[in-house]
């Protein structure tokens, strides 16, 4: 059994136990093939839809992204493979270019005092 807890807003959590099959072979003998297929695709659905709003908004120091870099972007998604990630290096240089001349005067201060 599977423990699965749910609220509502300013509710009390309520969990339950459901029968939840262990392995995917598990899942298709509960369920039907159709179900567990159907379930995966309203998953992936969700996944894929999430992935493209986060770049089409953008956020202050990333601009939105094109419809073509949004596609490249779910050509390489992977289900259940993260992202791949920026270097710390990478990370910090795109700060910086965003930098105002006196942000990056003082943080070539501090930098300096700090080595």
């Amino acid at each position: 059994m599977t423990a699965i807890t749910a609220k509502v807003t300013g509710g009390t959590p309520v969990t339950v136990e459901f029968n939840m099959p262990a392995d995917v072979a598990g899942l298709v003998t509960a369920f039907g093939e159709g179900v567990v297929y159907s379930k995966a695709v309203d998953s992936l659905t969700i996944d894929v839809q999430a992935l493209v709003r986060r770049h089409l908004k953008g956020t202050d120091k990333v601009p939105p992204k094109s419809h073509k870099e949004i596609q490249a972007l779910v050509d390489a998604y992977k289900p259940g493979v993260g992202a791949v990630r920026k270097s710390p290096v990478e990370k910090v240089g795109t700060l910086i270019s965003s930098m105002s001349s006196e942000e990056k005067a003082a943080l070539l201060k501090q930098l300096k005092a700090a080595a």
